[in-house]
């Protein structure tokens, strides 16, 4: 049975679409880094990752699906730098034995911060 999470909705403006003016190029996410470890010894972990645009109806901006093999890590940098809102879904084929993660970068390469996941039932 396949698992589903989501960052919901990251903000890279203020809600008026302005920018914060505490946002500075040091302060704005760059990419957004996913991590998944497959701590499995038997099965692989299948993965679809998608990339919404949310400013606005939400679209689907990017797509990225894959598999991690037993014992083995997977990780991939995605940019965000246009999205003034967006939100990172991730469905795994199975939830026993993985590690996942989604990390925030600035423009510097810096992280910023850990993006809390929320398990989505589906």
């Amino acid at each position: 049975m396949s698992v589903l999470y989501s960052t919901g909705p990251v903000e890279n403006v203020n809600g008026d679409g302005s920018l914060d003016p505490s946002f500075t190029l040091d302060k704005l996410f760059y990419t957004v880094v996913v991590n998944i470890l497959n701590n499995s010894e038997k099965k692989k972990n299948k993965f679809d990752i998608e990339v919404f645009n949310i400013d606005g109806p939400k679209n689907k901006a990017e797509r990225f699906k894959g598999s991690v093999e037993e014992e083995f890590g997977f990780s991939l940098e995605i940019e965000v730098s246009e999205f003034y809102r967006f939100e990172i879904q991730i469905e795994l084929s199975r939830k026993d034995d993985v590690l996942l993660s989604v990390t925030g970068k600035n423009a510097l390469g810096e992280i910023i911060r850990e993006l809390p996941l929320t398990r989505i039932d589906h």
